[in-house]
């Protein structure tokens, strides 16, 4: 059981890692109050009007920049008077840090939000009367008429900076010394134009420079250290200074925060660019950066809404927990800090992810219409290529969304902005999200995750569930009875399912010295005692096996009894075994046979005979009673065909495939046989530019299709494909179905009883050898990762093979290696035990004790200190001890909305030497954190 607890009695150590995110300032906009995004603000967004900007390498991301200093002009029209002029209001009213406003100001909730970590401050430096009217900025387009300037939201803000820069002092507003002022907030007379009113400004944060005929304004202030360069201003945002939702008050911090939010980096949340209809509004009122700047409830922006599992994560405020295996877990709020769940099978990084948090009504979020755990669906490239354009949530594939518990897609669809049926278990009481539930853990597409939370269950604690994580039945690897396994290239041994339901392996083991050829039948879950199929003078290697009408069966192998390898065959009829009957006395060695039979009890056989060097691909066909042929080359001797595959359908159609590595076209080949008319002309299946195709396989299901999986390999291509081929004409184009970064071979297929594919492989983790599994369904496709059937702690295994015992029911065969030997290994999946319906108790998980940001620290910088977890009536003090537990420096910290925060200054950081450091609250009861200074 894997429970994440946090503990204020227990002294808590450890070391955090918090790299910097490249992201940018966004220019952007308020979502509208209600219904659809307006025509031209959509339009702003295509032309590039709010698209996410490039910030100085050097900042990483914006908000590891911990105290911003914004400057604010109020701004009254030549037509309209402002009701609220005195600077003293807005400094209290959106800056306030002695938490004396009653609903919490900006610098409240960003610390709030921010776990401490982020300040921000600032105030008003001007009230100015702009020389136009109000119409004359809005141009009846709400300000965002991009090529009218001055008669739009740039022309407004160059007049409002002309009116006051002789009287402002910029120099404090450029906080990160790059020439620039960081921020610049101006706050207009009126109403903002999302209430609806074209001849209101939209509420946005821009840059000058993206208007037509718009440049950077240069102010008349030096920039620190130099004697010409002056102070530039390009970023701004533009806001109301009225309520929409109480006529004649100030307006609520929720714009101030939303529109902070672009400049520290953050994207709109909700589709940004609606061609006509309703309004997916992406995660609505559970995130700020989309309806959550109305307030959680949607008509409170006084109280905006958290900002979310993603935005958080990405500023490093706070943790992931990536489950691995399946367990329970106790996730505390995330509004006191806990960390967000990471959701994926295995717990293995991919574009496609969930995101689960715990939602209370804490702090800002006091107003949610339900507790519960909110679940998101990230897509990690749509984030990655619709930032920059400010298009997360925008066209078919949005990039951020809710799973809402009742099954629904009320907030993609603009039905809902959100709802107390949102959360889990939410006020439906929806205790359990699988796979095969309503709403599921399947991937977009549609596929198998092998995810599900279970119990879900409010404690006060937290919020506790048992995580799945990976594929249900697979059964403890055990030992097969038997020899050591011979030497060999190929997968360790074949096996088939009978018609009798019977599964079947053939393998070549060391019998007296020798290497014979024995086979194993499955009883449960056991593989059978060997059974001897030859008895050769030499060696008797490279078995294949076919199941054969009836139940019957044929084994082929090659076999050096008499000289160079030839092919040998015996059949088991009526469980009576034929003689041993060798097939080939070509010259040269016969190698890497490949066996299939169809319903007519033909035998469908291809190999590779080298002779004086040089490979030729071979076939032949014949009845299993009647084992004579003539072997057909398929190949000239002039190309260099690698290990062949042969599948054979029920009605004697068979396909032979091959990858060409020396003459071009090089790629993968296909032949098609029919008994009555011989072969069809061969078709290049896939071409090989720049990379290496091999370890074809290939299988043909009860419909005829054609199933085939290979090996590609080259600079940094590590994949398995994939192609299905319904006749021989028709096909469907390949697609990769496992890809790594390192190395994936001898991929193995199967048909279930089911209709379904299994798919064993073996891939390197961590260079040791694993053995994976990849199941595809129909009407659902592959399933998003493959299984470890083999962990990389089991050391390496090899030569995987894998045989149906089920619907969804596989027996996977390999080598592993303990003591350095090979031996035959087996591992079941039985889906009969079903699922994990019992969840253990887990333990008491408490808030984060302590945090610490940024992790690993730079000399210089500035070191953040919270903690979510402080009890005592008396006021924390954050002690900093060296190695040898000397203190070096020591902070007070202050409460904020139920958080304990403070700072380490840069000077105090500055003249610490490079190492490891602890900071530890001073109380009874230690609460411990490791700092590393580089």
């Amino acid at each position: 059981m894997s429970t994440y607890r946090r503990s204020q009695s227990t002294p808590l150590l450890a070391a955090i890692l918090l790299a910097a995110l490249a992201a940018g300032p966004a220019r952007a906009v308020m979502p509208p109050r209600a219904g659809p995004l307006p025509l031209a603000v959509s339009e702003g967004f295509r032309n590039g009007l709010f698209r996410v900007a490039e910030r100085s390498p050097r900042l990483g991301t914006a908000a590891q920049q911990g105290t911003w200093v914004v400057p604010v002009i109020v701004v009254a029209y030549a037509d309209q008077p402002l009701i609220y002029s005195q600077p003293d209001g807005w400094n209290t009213a959106l800056f306030d840090t002695t938490a004396g406003t009653p609903t919490g100001s900006v610098y409240d909730y960003y610390r709030w939000v921010s776990g401490g970590r982020l300040r921000v401050v600032g105030k008003v430096v001007a009230v100015v009367t702009l020389p136009n009217t109000r119409d004359y900025y809005a141009g009846n387009n709400w300000g965002l008429s991009l090529n009218s300037t001055p008669r739009n939201d740039c022309g407004l803000v160059r007049d409002a900076l002309e009116a006051c820069d002789a009287a402002v002092d910029w120099t404090p507003f450029d906080v990160d010394g790059d020439g620039t002022v960081d921020a610049l907030w101006v706050v207009h007379a009126g109403l903002g134009g999302e209430a609806g009113v074209r001849d209101d400004l939209w509420s946005i944060t821009s840059q000058l420079t993206d208007w037509g005929g718009g440049t950077v304004f240069e102010t008349n202030d030096l920039v620190r250290g130099s004697s010409t360069l002056k102070i530039l201003i390009n970023r701004f945002s533009i806001m109301p200074e009225l309520s929409v939702f109480r006529p004649g008050e100030r307006s609520e911090i929720g714009v101030f925060c939303h529109e902070f939010g672009h400049t520290l980096g953050l994207p709109d949340l909700y589709d940004t660019a609606p061609r006509g209809g309703s309004l997916n509004v992406g995660p609505g009122i559970w995130c700020l950066m989309s309806t959550g700047v109305y307030g959680t409830d949607g008509h409170s922006p006084e109280y905006p809404s958290h900002l979310g599992a993603w935005p958080t994560l990405h500023f490093g405020w706070t943790q992931a927990v990536r489950p691995t295996e399946d367990g329970s877990m106790v996730l505390p709020p995330i509004e006191s800090g806990g960390p967000i769940l990471d959701f994926w099978f295995q717990g293995e990084t991919s574009s496609e992810h969930y995101l689960v948090e715990y939602r209370r009504r804490l702090g800002f979020d006091r107003n949610i219409p339900a507790e519960g755990l909110i679940a998101y669906r990230v897509d990690e490239d749509g984030f990655r290529a619709r930032t920059p354009s400010n298009l997360v949530n925008s066209g078919p594939v949005p990039a951020y969304t809710i799973v809402e518990a009742d099954g629904g897609n009320d907030l993609t669809a603009g039905r809902s902005r959100g709802d107390a049926r949102d959360p889990f278990p939410g006020s439906l009481n929806v205790t359990e999200w699988t796979e095969d539930g309503q709403p599921n853990t399947r991937s977009r597409s549609g596929a198998t995750t092998n995810l599900a939370l279970r119990r879900i269950e409010a404690t006060p604690e937290g919020m506790r569930f048992f995580a799945q994580v990976r594929a249900r039945g697979w059964l403890v690897p055990t030992s097969v009875a038997g020899q050591t396994p011979a030497p060999g290239s190929g997968p360790v041994g074949r096996a088939a399912l009978l018609d009798d339901g019977t599964a079947v392996e053939v393998n070549s083991e060391m019998v007296g010295g020798r290497a014979q050829v024995v086979m194993r039948t499955l009883s449960g879950h056991v593989w059978g005692t060997p059974v001897p199929v030859t008895s050769s003078s030499g060696e008797a290697t490279e078995a294949v096996v076919a199941g054969l009408p009836g139940g019957d069966l044929a084994v082929v192998w090659c076999d050096t009894r008499f000289g160079s390898a030839q092919l040998y065959y015996r059949s088991r009829i009526r469980g009576v075994w034929t003689a041993e009957q060798r097939l080939t006395t070509l010259a040269g060695s016969a190698s890497r046979p490949s066996i299939s039979a169809d319903q007519r009890g033909g035998i469908h056989l291809a190999w590779l005979q080298t002779a004086s060097g040089a490979p030729r691909l071979m076939f032949m066909y014949f009845s299993y009673y009647s084992p004579f042929a003539d072997p057909f080359p398929l190949t000239g001797a002039s190309e260099l065909p690698d290990a062949p595959a042969v599948a054979a359908a029920r009605d004697g159609i068979s396909y032979v495939l091959w990858p060409e590595r020396r003459l071009a076209p090089l790629g993968l080949w296909i032949v098609q046989f029919r008994p009555r008319s011989g072969f069809l002309p061969r078709q290049l299946i896939a071409p090989a530019v720049d990379v290496t195709l091999s370890g074809v396989h290939a299988v043909v299901d009860s419909s005829g299709t054609l199933h085939v999986v290979w090996q590609v390999s080259g600079a940094g291509v590590n994949d398995i494909h994939y192609q299905q081929r319904p006749g021989w004409i028709s096909y469907s184009p390949d697609t990769v179905v496992e890809s790594r970064g390192q190395s994936v071979k001898n991929p193995v297929l199967a048909v279930d009883r089911g209709g379904g594919l299994q798919l064993v492989m073996e891939a390197l983790s961590s260079s040791v050898a694993q053995v994976r599994c990849k199941e595809w369904e129909p009407g659902h496709g592959w399933q998003v990762g493959s299984t470890e059937v083999t962990r990389v702690q089991d050391g390496s295994c090899s030569r995987p093979f894998i045989v149906p015992t089920g619907n969804g029911a596989v027996s996977v065969l390999y080598l592993g290696y303990p003591g350095g030997a090979g031996t035959l290994v087996a591992r079941d999946r039985d889906l009969s035990a079903g699922p994990v319906t019992q969840v253990p108790a887990s333990p008491e998980a408490r808030p984060v004790a302590l945090s610490l940001f940024p992790n690993p620290l730079r000399p210089g910088a500035t070191l953040q200190v919270s903690s979510a977890a402080w009890t005592s009536e008396s006021v924390p003090r954050a002690d900093v001890f060296d190695v040898a537990g000397r203190r070096v420096a020591s902070v007070p910290l202050d409460k904020h909305f139920g958080t304990w925060a403070g700072a380490l200054s840069s000077s105090q950081t500055r003249s610490l030497a490079s190492g490891i450091y602890f900071v530890r609250l001073r109380a009874t009861s230690a609460l411990t954190r490791l700092v590393v200074l580089r």
